[in-house]
């Protein structure tokens, strides 16, 4: 009986066997030997997950040949098993199947191997039965020298173990990757390791000199990028997310510098918004001054932005924000625009202060109360409007400038006001001179005194110092005076010099005058005259022909007695002084009378 036993598979004759058939078995035998050798394919079931292939006992079969292809379509991995599992021998298996899945080929239990879609592998089983294994071949490979023409493709490591290996590329050899014992790889320097084509690439363009190269942008990303030297820019730098430069320096950590030899050419750090809808109040940049607190959290303790107030063409304008952080709060310190510029815009408790090579305060503004000094730094108020303002120059010797006119203060014990023609000169042409007391006002480099405020009341002139000779008071004004006659009508003036009236009266009357005893009398003064006081002033009456009964005529004038507010008729003759009654007036003609009378007296 024959029997298959060889890894071929192959029929063994014994002796004696087959008479007349030997040649035929035999021939079987040379055919199947010769197919072992050669090429096969085998189709799998379309989207098989499994799939058979055995070695059949003398007879032809895909599965004998040396070089195997697997054809089909697949969606996933499918399981190869080689049988029977007690056969020993090498193929070379191509994964020809379309799905770009994996195909696993097995003989048992034991290990198998992977062949990706597209590829080929040498692999061999071991024929150990129920856990016989599949081994890659060629997964230890040690060749002395290879020569590949087309396409290698490395699925696991590559070592070249020599410590000076070198990679030579091109026909003629032009280019080389050699590797250094304990430095690395170096490519000869004349050429460049590219990317996609030419314009993407690392060249060590001289001994000293490393060059990138993109088309577009070269793109790096880490956690951390060290540059340890120059960084020479000469286009944009951005960011997507924002960027930060670290350093632990304290000096000098960013520097920018211009090499131009343009005297209007410095360095320059654009803040540029690059906005398609530009808009009033657009945000432009900000310099932010941040740093930690006790509890360590960030703290924007200053900043510095910059914001669009206008943004019409031809009319743009800006307004720039100055800030700080004060008792934990941010606060606008400084608010500069196209109309106005407005410290502490915040309201906070801020002092301002100017500092000069001789006075810490120069100026000195005190937010507490708003006071303002010059070379204070306790300053009373500058007050234009409001409650308790007033201006305060302190310090001896102050001077303040009017055009070319010096008002200087010297104090000294007294407040002494000089008036200067011109800054820097000594000589004073006038002075004035605030004392317990009085206040006084001088003329002259000899300041001679032309006038005097009294403290209780009065002015006195040219160095009168008696406050009996003190002009105390001035008044003008109108009144109404009354007239004895019902007819009348009068208007009168006024003027009062310290505690002197007189007062001007126009008395006009129609319609015949009374034929009464009562006196005719001027009343309504505007003050009451002093006690025991008499005056006498005179009184035009007119037209002419009105005349007098008393005595035959005489002259008529005005009295004033003390303590009144009238002033009374009175006809003088020859020989007698008498209070003018109505009845000794008499009128003729148009019986129209016009007086006007002035008088002067004290109060």
């Amino acid at each position: 009986m024959a029997t298959y036993v060889n890894d071929l598979r192959l029929k063994e004759i014994a002796t004696g066997d087959e008479s007349g058939t030997w040649g035929t078995s035999t021939n079987t035998n040379l055919e199947l030997i010769a197919e072992a050798f050669s090429f096969g394919t085998e189709a799998i079931t379309t989207n098989a997950d499994t799939h058979t292939t055995t070695i059949a006992d003398g007879s032809t079969d895909p599965g004998r040949s040396i070089y195997l292809k697997y054809t089909g379509t697949l969606d996933s991995a499918c399981t190869i098993t080689i049988g029977p599992n007690t056969v020993s021998k090498l193929w070379f298996i191509e994964n020809g199947t379309s799905g770009s899945q994996n195909i696993i080929i097995s003989q048992g239990s034991g290990a198998n191997v992977t062949i990706p879609a597209g590829d080929t592998k040498a692999v061999y089983s071991d024929g150990a039965g129920s856990g016989a294994a599949i081994v890659d071949a060629f997964a230890s490979l040690n060749v002395v020298d290879l020569k590949v023409e087309d396409d290698l493709t490395i699925t696991d490591n590559l070592t070249f173990s020599s410590d000076s290996a070198v990679i030579t590329f091109g026909a003629d050899g032009d280019t080389t990757l050699t590797h250094t014992d304990g430095t690395g790889l170096t490519l000869n320097s004349t050429n460049k390791l590219c990317f996609n084509d030419a314009s993407q690439f690392i060249q060590g363009s001289s001994a000293t000199v490393l060059s990138l190269g993109a088309t577009d942008e070269i793109d790096l990303t880490a956690t951390a990028i060290d540059v340890n030297g120059t960084l020479d820019v000469s286009g944009a730098i951005t960011s997507s997310a924002g960027a930060t430069i670290t350093t632990a320096d304290n000096t000098n950590q960013l520097t920018l510098v211009s090499t131009d030899a343009d005297a209007a050419v410095g360095p320059v750090l654009d803040l540029y918004r690059n906005s398609g809808s530009p808009a009033d109040d657009d945000f432009l940049g900000k310099i932010n001054f941040r740093g930690r607190n006790d509890n360590s959290q960030d703290v924007d303790y200053g900043y510095l932005s910059y914001f669009i107030a206008d943004a019409s063409d031809g009319t743009e304008d800006a307004f720039m924000q100055l800030g700080i952080m004060k008792g934990g709060s941010n606060t606008l310190l400084l608010e500069a625009g196209a109309t106005e510029t407005v410290f502490n815009q915040s309201s906070v408790d801020q002092d301002f202060r100017v500092e000069s090579d001789n006075f810490t305060h120069a100026l000195f503004l005190q937010g507490s109360d708003g006071g303002i000094g010059v070379n204070a730094d306790t300053p009373a108020k500058l007050g234009v409007t409001g409650t308790g303002g007033l201006i305060h120059l302190g310090g001896t010797n102050t001077q303040v400038r009017l055009a070319n006119s010096i008002l200087h203060h010297n104090n000294s014990g007294n407040t002494i006001l000089h008036l200067r023609n011109n800054y820097g000169a000594t000589s004073n042409l006038a002075q004035t001179k605030i004392e317990s007391g009085f206040t006084t006002f001088h003329t002259g480099t000899s300041f001679t005194e032309r006038l005097r405020i009294l403290a209780g009341g009065g002015l006195t002139f040219n160095g009168d110092t008696a406050a009996a000779n003190a002009l105390d008071d001035y008044e003008e004004g109108t009144f109404t005076p009354t007239f004895s006659s019902s007819n009348s009508t009068a208007t009168g003036l006024y003027q009062k010099v310290g505690n002197t009236v007189t007062v001007f009266v126009h008395v006009v009357s129609t319609g015949g005058l009374p034929t009464s005893t009562s006196q005719v009398q001027i009343g309504n003064l505007p003050f009451t005259s002093a006690s025991n006081h008499v005056s006498a002033g005179p009184l035009y009456i007119g037209p002419s022909n009105v005349s007098s009964a008393v005595g035959g005529g005489g002259q008529i004038s005005t009295i004033m007695l003390s303590s009144e507010t009238v002033i009374r008729l009175v006809v003088v003759d020859n020989t007698t002084l008498g209070y003018l009654v109505w009845g000794e007036l008499e009128v003729t003609g148009n019986n129209v009378v016009t007086a006007f009378a002035t008088h002067t007296y004290t109060v």
